[in-house]
């Protein structure tokens, strides 16, 4: 392996792991929104403790059941990108009409970029994985 290949690999390694660190910290930003919005909406502060608790606990179960890389239940691709991308607008959504526009803003725009580069990730190890099967 060439100097080059090796700097090469390393680079993509890095990237791969800043991605996987933002999508992580944007994960922490979704719970927090979800339940910042559930305590700011309704009428009543029963209403607020359950929204308030009850918003990043449903996402919080519906990412580990089906979006973590370690899922009990397997969705195609094409639904862990839905189920993150009601999710991630969710928090937007919660962020905005709270009166966090500008937080809302970034977060959603940071999210959409890292839902871009990590689904073309898992795309192209997705083909690399199915061409290495074909050679068997």
């Amino acid at each position: 392996m060439s100097v080059r290949s090796q700097k090469d690999e390393a680079d993509r390694i890095m990237f791969k792991f800043i991605n996987l660190l933002v999508r992580f910290l944007l994960e922490l930003v979704m719970i927090f929104a979800l339940g910042y919005w559930g305590f700011h909406i309704g009428h009543g502060v029963v209403v607020k403790i359950i929204a308030g608790i009850g918003f990043p606990l449903v996402s919080a179960v519906i990412w580990g059941r089906f979006i973590a890389p370690k899922a009990p239940i397997k969705l195609p691709e094409i639904g862990v990108i839905a189920l993150e991308s009601i999710l991630f607008l969710s928090a937007f959504i919660g962020l905005y009409t709270t009166g966090l526009k500008a937080f809302a803003i970034v977060f959603i725009l940071i999210a959409i970029a890292n839902l871009s580069v990590i689904t073309k990730y898992r795309l192209s190890s997705e083909k690399t994985s199915y061409k290495r099967k074909c050679k068997k």
